[in-house]
């Protein structure tokens, strides 16, 4: 019988879907519900019915789950951080399960799965927070969950450093102060120690923002780039053609294993601290195979395979990541990797390290890597389940070690990387 529309129901979570959501049953309909761990009881209103599937909001807990913790957050309905309610220990536990079901037959031969900690909060470099306007005030947040209302920040945000969080603030207050606030839709922040770059992306051509982000640059010494990008127009925030205003084109980040020059279009890894444990990894297994020839795909800035001595190619489709790139000994190519079968398949790489956007290596250069002479695969991942497709799909390979990395703690994300060997 189906469920009504605001009809109040006693539920106990059964399951965790990868989307954080807590997933119960009742009259078998599936009810997904926000904010509530696995194993706790709760009185949920329904806002959405339907006849299999159902949506609902917590009214009242009444039996929590032990690790159940109050978030530090005093955004509380900031749903970014779906996993900020629960002890980080159980944080692991929750992802260490998620990948034991994607991958657990296949990691029957080794110590099984392996999550690697991280830094709790004030771990990312970047952010790119939509702004709009309520009650004739600025407003700067994040967007709830399915939908495009921005929740408003009213305080830190804790997975932010205390600069950027500042910068935040001291930005929502300049804004206040203008009147062409109408064409403002996303502010951009990237920086650590080395400096902070600015930018708002906007639907028009800006004035008096203009001397906002000038004003900014000069009385900030921390702020060694602003600038402004026009809008794509498009649901995914892309910064395109940025108009730099003032200092540098470019911001600096720092690894464990080198300084890189990052324009504010070009991929780099959100959680620095979190990349050197991957780029150690990654050192380790290089030196244990000693490959003569490495092939960096989708390589961002080059990162990954940034190793002294080694004889590598970067190939990747944004062009901004490799604008200023100082290393004169390394190649590196601009183009979209599917057309690379030939780069791939005949360019003598023995070993091919690839860091695909979410959706996964496409098909044709999994064809060509199946095709190729590489002895080894290094295949890093913000998406495991779309990485086990693609692993199946690699044939000519077996998966023999896989680790989980926490990129970004109190959220479902896990950042995997697997090592294929040719079979």
């Amino acid at each position: 019988m189906p469920i009504k529309k605001n009809t109040n129901i006693d539920i106990l979570v059964t399951e965790f879907n990868e989307k954080g959501e807590a997933i119960s049953y009742h009259d078998k309909i599936k009810i997904i519900t926000n904010g509530l761990l696995p194993d706790e009881k709760a009185t949920v209103k329904i806002i959405k019915p339907g006849i299999n599937v159902g949506f609902a909001k917590v009214v009242e807990i009444t039996k929590e789950n032990k690790s159940r913790v109050t978030p530090k957050c005093e955004n509380v309905s900031c749903t970014g951080c779906t996993l900020l309610n629960a002890e980080y220990s159980y944080q692991l536990e929750i992802k260490k399960n998620l990948l034991a079901g994607l991958y657990g037959r296949e990691m029957q031969f080794n110590r099984g799965i392996n999550i690697i900690d991280s830094d709790q909060y004030a771990y990312r470099n970047k952010v790119v927070l939509p702004i709009g306007k309520r009650n004739d005030e600025i407003i700067i947040g994040i967007y709830r969950r399915n939908s495009h209302d921005i929740i408003d920040y009213k305080s830190d945000c804790v997975v932010l450093n205390k600069r950027m969080n500042e910068i935040i603030f001291k930005i929502k207050g300049l804004l206040n102060h203008i009147t062409d606030t109408d064409i403002l839709e996303h502010l951009f922040i990237r920086g650590e120690k080395d400096g902070y770059q600015v930018g708002l992306i906007v639907k028009e051509t800006p004035t008096q923002i203009k001397n906002i982000l000038n004003d900014l640059y000069k009385n900030n010494a921390d702020i060694t780039s602003v600038f402004y990008s026009i809008s794509s127009k498009t649901n995914s925030v892309v910064i395109k053609d940025p108009v730099f205003l003032n200092g540098d084109k470019f911001v600096k980040l720092s690894t464990s294993k080198g300084s890189y020059k990052v324009s504010p279009s070009a991929f780099f890894q959100a959680n620095i601290p979190t990349l050197n444990k991957i780029l150690d990894n990654i050192s380790e297994i290089i030196s244990k195979t000693e490959p003569k020839r490495i092939l960096d795909l989708y390589s961002g800035c080059g990162v990954l395979s940034d190793i002294s001595g080694i004889d590598r190619t970067c190939a990747e489709i944004n062009s901004s990541a490799f604008e200023f790139i100082e290393d004169t000994k390394s190649k590196f190519i601009t183009a979209d990797i599917a057309g690379l079968s030939e780069e791939i398949g005949d360019g003598g790489y023995d070993m091919i390290i690839v860091d695909p956007p979410r959706k996964g290596i496409d098909k044709t250069s999994i064809d060509a890597i199946n095709k190729s002479n590489a002895e080894t695969i290094i295949y890093l991942a913000c998406d495991p389940k779309n990485q086990k497709r693609d692993i199946d799909l690699l044939t000519n390979y077996e998966l023999v070690d896989l680790k989980g990395y926490d990129m970004f703690p109190n959220t479902m994300h896990i950042e995997t990387l697997a090592v294929l060997k040719r079979k």
